[in-house]
Order: C-alpha cells, then sequence, then structure tokens
C-alpha cells in the first residue's frame, strides 16, 4: 500500500493499493510505503479500512503543517488504531463492500442514463409542441402559421406606432388643479 500527500488536509495520508512488485516500483518522498503481513490483513482489506473515517480522522488528527503543506510521518502511522478482523471475518467483509460497490456502480450507470434522458426532454417537448402533439387538437384552433403570421402584423404594427416607446404619463393630459 502507498500513501500519497499533496499537502490538502482532505488528501493527507490518503492510501492507494499498488498491486505489482513492489521492488519495481520507486517512490517518491511524499510516498510512505507499509508493508503488512498478508496472512494477518489483506491488502484490499487494509486499503478499505485506511479509507475510512475511523483512520482518516487519525491522519487528520496527526497531519502537521509546514508552510501550508499537511504531512503525516511513519511515527504518526505507527501509532494509529486499524481494526483487524480475523481473515475469514475480512474476507466476507470485501466480498460484501465488492458487491455494494456493484451496486453503486449499477445505480451511477442508471443516473447517467437518466440524465441523458432528461437532457433531451425539453428538445423532445418543444418539437412535439411544433407538431401539435402534446394536447388534442381543436379543429377550431387556427393554424400555428397564421398564429405567427398574426403575431408578426402586430408586431411590426406595434413598431410603427406613433406612440410605440412612449410612456404611459406622457400620453395622458396633464391633470387639472
Amino acid at each position: 500500500m502507498s500513501l500519497y500527500f499533496d499537502g490538502s488536509l482532505s488528501l493527507v495520508g490518503r492510501g492507494g493499493l499498488v498491486n505489482c512488485d513492489p521492488d519495481e516500483v520507486a517512490y517518491p518522498d511524499t510516498l510512505i510505503r507499509i508493508r503488512i503481513k498478508p496472512e494477518v490483513i489483506s491488502p484490499y482489506f487494509l486499503s478499505l479500512v485506511w479509507d475510512s473515517e475511523i483512520v482518516r480522522e487519525q491522519v487528520r488528527n496527526s497531519a502537521h503543517t509546514s508552510a501550508g503543506i499537511h504531512k503525516i510521518n511513519q511515527k504518526a502511522i505507527k501509532s494509529y488504531v486499524i481494526p483487524v478482523p480475523p481473515t475469514k471475518e475480512q474476507e466476507e467483509i470485501i466480498f460484501r463492500v465488492k458487491k455494494l460497490f456493484k451496486v453503486a456502480d449499477e445505480i451511477e450507470e442508471r443516473y447517467k442514463k437518466a440524465q441523458a434522458f432528461v437532457d433531451k426532454l425539453p428538445q423532445s417537448i418543444l418539437a412535439k409542441a411544433f407538431r401539435g402533439q402534446l394536447v388534442p387538437q381543436d379543429p377550431t384552433d387556427e393554424p400555428a402559421a397564421a398564429l405567427l403570421e398574426r403575431i408578426q402584423t402586430e408586431r411590426n404594427a406595434s413598431a410603427y406606432s406613433p406612440h410605440f416607446g412612449t410612456e404611459l404619463h406622457q400620453l395622458r393630459p396633464p391633470l387639472k388643479t
């Protein structure tokens, strides 16, 4: 497991699971490599616990800052209390968490599809409105083309009105006192 630091308190001590030969990985000075005993704690279980609020609170409480950059050190990490259930229980927790992550992924996918549908909805409603498919048609209604032409004629007529743009108080006669 490797820990990454960028100086932000919310990100300091965030862990990551490296699934390769550890001797083939070069770690910069902003990372701390934790060697574990897999027969005691599963690397995946540790990564889950490491992201939990139990550990995050310990990280926040032990972080110190220098020039605005938050850091933790190996001494602090060694002092963290991490729950380590028996390996069978760890396996069951991992199984359940993966199952929940799968459900969360499915929900996220459904949400994205629903959001895409909602984004297209205004366009389809407008298209149906222009085709006259939103409400039952009344045969006595004037055609849309005639309505648009009438509106345009009224606009043109009001644009050339001698009172167009005149405020109401300018049109009324002065009050006699």
